[in-house]
Parts: C-alpha cells; structure tokens; sequence
C-alpha cells in the first residue's frame, strides 16, 4: 500500500510569519474517524402549521449535530448520526395536549439530497420544541470533493391528541413544512467522497522481464467550485496506491508518486514525494509494499486559459517515480501504471472563470504564490513648467484571484493598516510612491477587491520635453488575524509584473529666463540746433548743431515741417520752389553705448 498526502493545511499560517516558523495547524478531520458538530448548529427556518387555525411561524429553528464518517466511497451512501431539536417558536397549540411522530428531512451531500426521517420524543407540554436522534443513511455524488452536507427542509410528520370532543379525545395527523429561510446558515457538516481506481503497474525485472500488478488507486480530494482562468489552484489531495502482495527484493525505495491531473486540456503532472522505505518480506511471502509521504505538502494545478462551465477534472495513467537502493548502489525504479480500460477517469469538474480586469501581478507571501489583477491611474496635468515641484495623485484597485481569496475565507482572515511601496517609473528612470489601502475586504463569496490612494513620488521636471510615467512592482505591508491567530500580526506580501504599466505621459514646459533691459542713458546735447545764413532764394542755409561730446550728427532739412527729398546734409540751398515756404532742420545725436537724441531748430522763412 502506498499512502500519500498533500494539504493546504498550512493556511494557518496566511496571517502570521510567525505560525511559518513553527508547527503549522492542521484542519480538524482524520480518516477513517468520524467527526461531528463541535456545537449544535442552529438554521432559520419557516414552519407552516395548516388547518382551521394556520400559523406561519418564521422565527422557528432547528439546531442539528452531525455526527458523520469523515470519509465515504463516491456514488454510494454512508450512515451518519442526527441529532436535532425542532423549535416552531411562537406557535399555538391550543387544546392539543400530545404530539408524537417525527420529522422528514431533507439533506443534500454536495448536490445528492437524500431523504430521511428520525423520530422525535413526544411532546405533552412546554416549549414548542421537539427533539430526536438517530442514524441516517445519506447518498454521495459520483464525483471527488470535499462534501458539504446541508439541510434543505424539515417537515414535522405526526399526529396530534386533541383532548376534547367525545370521550378520550381525538388524534389527528399533524405535518408541519418547514423550509430553510433566506441567508440562513445551512451547512451542518462535510464529508470526503473518495474514488477507486483500477490500474495495471508494470514492474521490469534486473534481466527485462516484466510483472503486471494490480493495483487500486483510492483517491481523495477538495477541489475547488470554480477556479481563474490561466491560474494555478491548490487541493487537499490524499492518494493511496494498493499493490496486490509482491516481493520487490531488499530494496530501499525512494521519489515520486507522479499523478497527471487535467482541466480543460491543460495537465499538471503532481509529483508526491515518498519517504524511503525498505518493503521487505520474501518471494515466498511477499508482503504489501508501503510508501508514505508528507502530510502537509503542497498540490498546486493550472487551469487552462479559456473560460468553461463544468470542465472535467482528470487523471489519466500514473508512475511510481522511484529510485531502488540496495548494496550502496542507486539505480531508477519506476512502476508506469496504465488505467484499466485505458483514457481517462473524472474526478469532478469545474467552472473556469474569466479573469478580472487588470494588469496581472504575481504576489508571494511565506511559499505560496498567486495572482493579483491591479488596475492604476493617476491624476495628470496636460503640461508642467520646467523646474517645477511635480507629484501626481494615483489610485490603485487590486481584485485577488480566486485562490487567495477563498483562502481567506476559508480560515476567517481580517486584513487592517495596508500600505504599499510602489516603484515608479519616468522615461525609464526608477522613482518611489505610496499607497494607503482604504478598503482591505474578505467579502462571504465572489471576488476579493482592495482600493488604495496615493502619490506617485516627485517627478524631475528638470528637463523640458515629455515625461512617461508608468508603475511597476509594489510591496504590501499590513495587519492580520485569522480564526488561529486572533491578534494582529504583521504580514508583508510583494507583488511582481512583468512589464511597468502606463500611466499617461506629461509635457514639461521649457521656460526661457526673460533678462532685464539694460538701462541707456541719454546723450547730453548742450544747445539747441540753429539755422545761420540768409533765408532767400540763391542763398543757403546751414544747420548749427548743439554740442554732444563723442556723438555723431545726422541732418534732416524740412519745409513747412515735411521731409525735403535728399536734403541730409549740413547745409541746404535755397531754390525758387522754397521760396515763401517755413524752412526748419532735424538734428539726430547717436553714440555707442547711449539712447540717441533729436533736436528741431525754429523755422525760417524764404524771402523772394
């Protein structure tokens, strides 16, 4: 016999690095032992009493104890123990003075309802409340899964003594439905279905001989009810291989049980490691070969990219993966074990759901691995001026993947005080942000979606042009408690993506310096331009400037105060076409270094 396990039983210690470094709790359930209710559990329920006088009763309860085998062959049934007490509060018996019979159930093991009835003690007075025990037989589904067991009705099936009318009174039948109400707990327990599978191992003897075993596989599971599509999945996994007595020699064996587990077309070989074992026995007494592996070891599954209602879980053929150690020597010993009837056998199935939005990220906390879908924006401006303090507000959503989610609620996990670390990244130089969680949910179903604010960190506006900003890797820091460790633990949980992602670009201003305009001082003119000489026709006229040290001087001659073509010299001839007219002068003074000035002498005017 060959007796593996793997558990995700370390889920203890998802809220505490410090459960990781001690012993790990183990989930309550032991094969081959019964377990049961650690206190009744106590379901809403609304009962119907009909008759001349009909009650609804919607506050009524039934508070049950299982007590059930934590293991059962699929697609078979097994005898479990019911213990409940049937409430019908506030209900009005009247004259009624005895009510005996029992009550009709309705349970449902992981979509099987069975149907079972289990006496009640006879009612004479008091509380409306009736209370049985006894063995019920209960069926399973045809497929691998840990089993929740739940109550879907209750009927009370009895008759009631009235004592009235004629001598003795009157007993009529007395039924009460009772239906489960809406939000109330229903789960009154579990129970393993467990599957047995033929196989042929062939063992090759030293010289090539062969030797058909066979062998039954007897597998155990918790698969999931729907996993992420292109996400890994983890099950609790017992699997043991009976081999028909052979002798195997005084060999030590060592390696794998290697199972090939298939969803939706994509198979992930599962090796379970065995501890070394020296079967023993002899030829003439060959004995059951047993190997045993870990029990709290780690059964992660990929599921297939597309999405798909009820995907068929499979195995297919197996190999006991093993080395032989005998006399110091170490050679490969592997038993290939064919299906009987070849293919594959179905384990359950699957709803392969659709991922949510989001950059895909992988986080890690203590050895487990999974998916975070991460969606990050920022508030960005059109443009920043250079030189200028620059550091946009960002707002992170981040939906876990199925695995981590149903993890947490799976051990009652609580996440407070989240902050995260976020590298940034600006046209590819590495920079540093912040987020603060305002939401750290672990809702009952569905998906588990965090929100978180924050800042991108100073951005360099040193350099006009455009700035990329994208957001890479973050680190969550937070608190934790969970149903093992109730105070508030410390956890920390990076995440990793593949490529940054982008958050938007923004232009950078460039901003030229505008210098002042220096300060010219104006030339100093000591007088005024005059004009000398005789205002008549034939005669000429000359313009006698002011004095301006270092200054050159440039003339304009006007009459009646307008531009006189191509009279720019010092002086000016009178012709016949000025006589009669105001002849003035425009004086301009220009020096290097100083604001020119211009002067306009008197006018004079032109005799005949």
């Amino acid at each position: 016999m060959i007796r593996l396990t793997r558990s995700r039983r370390r889920l203890a210690a998802l809220a505490s690095t410090a459960l990781a470094a001690g012993t790990l709790a183990v989930l309550p359930g032991v094969a081959g032992l019964t377990s049961a209710s650690a206190a009744p559990v106590t379901t809403g329920m609304t009962c119907q009493i009909s008759g001349s006088f009909p009650q609804t009763l919607a506050a009524s309860t039934l508070a049950t104890t299982l007590t059930a085998p934590t293991a059962a062959s699929a697609d078979d049934d097994f005898d479990a123990t019911l213990a409940y007490t049937l409430t019908l509060t506030d209900a009005a018996f009247g004259p009624i003075d005895n009510i005996a019979g029992k009550v009709d159930f309705v349970l449902d093991v992981g979509g099987e309802e069975s149907s079972v009835s289990v006496p009640f003690t006879t009612w004479t007075s008091g509380a409306p409340a009736f209370s049985g025990s006894g063995t019920v037989t209960l069926n399973t589904p045809n497929n691998v899964d840990l089993q929740d067991i739940k109550v879907v009705s209750a009927a009370l099936n009895s008759t009631a003594h009235v004592n009235a009318g004629p001598p003795g009174g009157v007993t009529t039948p007395f039924a009460v439905p009772c239906t489960t109400n809406a939000g109330a707990t229903t789960k009154i327990g579990t129970v393993a279905t467990t599957k047995s599978i033929a196989y042929d191992c062939v063992m090759t003897q030293p010289g090539g001989a062969t030797t058909h075993i066979a062998s039954t596989l007897k597998l155990q599971a918790d698969f999931p009810d729907a996993i992420t599509a292109g996400e890994t999945y983890e099950s609790n996994v017992t699997a043991t291989l009976d081999m028909t007595p052979t002798y195997l020699g005084p060999v030590t064996f060592n390696g794998t049980i290697d199972l090939p587990i298939s969803l939706g077309g994509t198979t992930t070989t599962v090796a379970f490691p065995i501890t070394a074992n020296t079967p023993g026995g002899s030829g003439g007494a060959p004995p059951h070969p047993v190997f045993t592996g870990p029990a709290k070891s780690l059964s992660v599954v990929t599921g297939p990219a597309a999405t798909s209602t009820d995907s068929p879980i499979t195995l297919g053929d197996i190999t006991a993966n093993f080395t032989g150690s005998v006399g110091g020597a170490t050679q490969p010993s592997r038993f290939p074990c064919t299906l009987v009837g070849g293919g594959t056998t179905t384990l359950n199935s699957t709803d392969v759901e659709a991922a949510p939005a989001g950059v895909k990220y992988t986080c890690t906390y203590l050895d487990w691995t999974f998916p975070a879908y991460v969606t990050t924006t920022a508030t960005l401006p059109a443009a920043v001026n250079e030189d200028t303090a620059f550091n946009p507000a960002v707002a992170t959503s981040l939906t876990w993947g199925r695995f981590w989610a149903t993890s947490s609620r799976n051990i009652l996990a609580s996440y407070t005080d989240g902050t995260a670390a976020l590298v940034t990244s600006t046209n590819g130089k590495a920079g540093a942000g912040s987020l603060t969680f305002s939401s750290t949910p672990v809702p009952a179903t569905g998906a588990m979606t965090w929100t978180a604010a924050g800042t991108y960190g100073a951005v360099d506006t040193a350099n006009p042009g455009q700035a990329a900003l994208a957001v890479g890797n973050f680190t969550i820091k937070l608190k934790t408690t969970n149903k093992f460790v109730p105070v508030a633990t410390p956890a920390e949980i990076p995440c990793t993506v593949g490529a940054a992602q982008a958050l938007g670009t923004v232009k950078i201003n460039d901003v030229v310096e505008q210098q002042p305009a220096p300060t010219v001082t104006a030339i100093k003119v000591a007088g005024l331009v005059k004009i000398t000489g005789t205002p008549k026709v034939g005669k000429k006229l000359t313009a006698v400037p002011g004095k301006a040290a270092g200054a050159t001087v440039k003339y304009q001659w006007l009459s009646n105060g307008k531009v006189i073509k191509k009279a720019t010299g010092k002086t000016l001839k009178l012709t016949k076409s000025l006589k009669g007219k105001k002849i003035s002068v425009k004086a301009t003074y220009a020096k290097t270094g100083f604001k020119s000035v211009t002067q306009t002498s008197k006018a004079v005017k032109v005799k005949k």
